[in-house]
């Protein structure tokens, strides 16, 4: 099985070309998933829904460009962040970031063992790494990574698109079966922290497609 990464790269000029590997141009629009896919996606996992995500309606459906989001929802930085965004963008609170871990845990020891392991940290084992991620710590090595983002992409069938602020690109862990498009979920990160983009910047965007094994 085959994992498909992307990266957006701005150019203010969008006639000027991005040489960057495999490089083709997509118009990526903000289109973040619904109170519906909220509230059915915290019944399949067990979680208790509180409340619907409040998006920016005037960036729906504008293109996606790279720089800093306009408008966060922003999560406590104890370590747990990421797991805070993912609980936060599912049920609408950051409360139930321990039982999401949980799950990433138990669902990449049981799917994901035939593409995870080129993403692992140098000589460790699946079973090691995730053993290593299952409990709340502010301990670097707990903290969550691009390995939990593809993880949870592929568990919920979802797009999720990470805007890094040192890098000035985007990443997208495409959950959906190749060719097919659909409702995504924004995060920003800082080198050490993320937040849930519910208002981004919008125009020209660069694409670039990297395919990983």
């Amino acid at each position: 099985m085959y994992c498909k990464l992307y990266f957006l790269l701005f150019s203010p000029k969008p006639e000027v070309i991005i040489e960057a590997f495999h490089e083709k141009l997509i118009r990526e629009v903000f289109d973040p998933v619904g109170d519906e896919w909220q509230r059915e996606t915290s019944e399949t996992l067990g979680l208790m829904y509180k409340k619907e995500i409040r998006y920016d309606q005037e960036k729906l459906g504008q293109l996606l460009e790279c720089g800093v989001p306009a408008k966060l929802i922003k999560v406590k930085a104890d370590g747990n962040c990421l797991f805070r965004c993912m609980s936060l963008v599912v049920t609408g609170s950051e409360a139930w970031h321990a039982r999401m871990r949980t799950i990433i845990c138990e669902f990449m020891l049981q799917h994901c063992s035939d593409w995870i392991n080129p993403h692992l940290p140098l000589n460790v084992m699946l079973d090691a790494y995730v053993e290593s991620k299952r409990y709340p710590s502010s301990d670097p090595k707990c903290w969550g990574s691009d390995v939990e983002c593809m993880a949870f992409a592929k568990m919920l069938k979802v797009r999720l698109l990470v805007y890094s602020r040192n890098n000035r690109l985007w990443q997208l862990h495409n959950g959906l079966p190749d060719g097919e498009r659909g409702e995504g979920i924004y995060l920003y990160f800082t080198g050490d922290h993320y937040d849930v983009i519910i208002s981004p910047s919008t125009g020209y965007v660069r694409m670039c497609e990297f395919l990983l094994c």
